[in-house]
């Protein structure tokens, strides 16, 4: 959980940027890898959907948060942080934190913080939800032509991106 004494964690990962890079390990580069397991890509990870308006999510998650904002290379006002708490998930026993990171209004990954969830409990109900994953090394990683899904399960989380705004995010931080 945010709350607890992840955040640190979380905080340090975050500032490092490790929440936007893919996991260093990987059995091929994501060029090379095919579509993921699953019959098709997904939208997002609950009712949202990857591109859609910041206005929108908010109307769907009406106990959304914003969170504070990211430092560099992320201290870009086209970045925003907004965060639900104690989030229950059907295929998993204990509560998540998640995150959804905005891109110049955009809704541009959605965050999952796995919290006390074991990292078993969480490999399988991702093997459950997209199928068996593209790469399955340490950090297993799904990925569909315009989605993707990485892990870092040893820091307790994984992120779902949307790919074009990937791109278009990355680009722009580059530019500052």
């Amino acid at each position: 959980m945010l709350a607890t004494g992840k955040w640190v964690v979380v905080v340090v990962a975050l500032m490092a940027g490790t929440v936007v890079a893919e996991p260093e390990v990987r059995s091929r580069p994501e060029t090379e890898l095919g579509p993921a397991a699953a019959p098709a890509a997904p939208e997002g990870w609950g009712q949202e959907r990857l591109g859609m308006p910041l206005e929108e999510l908010r109307k769907l998650y009406p106990d959304i948060q914003v969170a504070p904002p990211l430092t560099a290379p992320f201290d870009d006002p086209r970045v925003q942080r907004w965060l639900r708490l104690g989030v229950r998930e059907p295929d998993l026993p204990q509560p998540v934190d998640v995150e959804y990171r905005i891109w110049d209004g955009r809704l541009w990954m959605v965050l999952v913080y796995t919290g006390k969830n074991s990292t078993n409990d969480v490999r399988r109900a991702l093997d459950r939800r997209f199928g068996r994953p593209t790469d399955s090394s340490a950090s297993p990683a799904w990925v569909w032509p315009d989605r993707k899904l990485v892990t870092h399960l040893e820091q307790n989380w994984f992120a779902l991106v949307h790919r074009p705004t990937d791109r278009a995010a990355r680009a722009g931080l580059q530019k500052k």
